[in-house]
């Protein structure tokens, strides 16, 4: 959509982070370099909602996820976010290799709920995408890992009207795979019913 990566130029001692650069290495990876290699601009955050779907907008980039069944967007003080990142950890996988790709974050004992189940292990979270505020983190998880992410980005910052239902750059975030939502396109999403039950 426009985007070109000339526009948040990486300052030349930016650091990544170790795993995040690991990670992009692998095959699967690297089309995620572009975005861990430098740090992005700050931008108003943005929000919409698609059935089991959300969009997070802020400055150049936009985050598409399918929440999958156990996926979760949670927000926490910017102070508790940075004390989470601070700890990572292998993923449960007996394989080394695979459980090193698996990173999640310990959570320090005083940010867990001394009931829940299995404490004595060690709580953990995997984070798959954050929005960083000046005091407020929204992060995506998710334990079973199913969540999908598609990023997309713009020659300028994303604005609100980009999310709104019949915007120009409505059916580009919401292709044609994903169907007609009930909630926004209820007249599309009653002819592809109609049709299905003519079949």
């Amino acid at each position: 959509m426009g985007y070109t990566d000339d526009l948040e130029p990486s300052p030349p001692d930016y650091e990544p982070h170790a795993h995040d650069l690991a990670r992009c290495k692998a095959k699967k990876g690297t089309q995620w370099t572009r975005y861990i290699s430098k740090p992005l601009q700050d931008g108003a955050v943005i929000v919409q909602s698609r059935g089991k779907e959300i969009i997070l907008a802020a400055g150049y980039h936009a985050i598409r996820c399918h929440l999958g069944l156990e996926g979760i967007i949670t927000h926490v003080r910017r102070t508790d976010y940075e004390r989470i990142i601070a700890q990572d950890t292998p993923g449960s996988s007996a394989n080394k290799g695979k459980a090193e790709k698996m990173l999640s974050f310990i959570i320090p004992p005083d940010l867990t709920i001394p009931e829940a189940r299995h404490k004595w292990e060690g709580q953990h979270v995997e984070i798959f995408a954050a929005i960083v505020g000046q005091r407020d983190v929204f992060f995506l998880t998710d334990f079973s890992r199913m969540v999908r992410i598609d990023i997309m980005s713009l020659d300028r910052h994303w604005r609100q009207e980009d999310l709104e239902p019949g915007s120009l750059l409505w059916r580009h975030i919401w292709d044609s795979a994903r169907g007609p939502d009930w909630t926004y396109e209820q007249a599309s999403a009653e002819q592809v019913l109609d049709a299905f039950v003519d079949e």
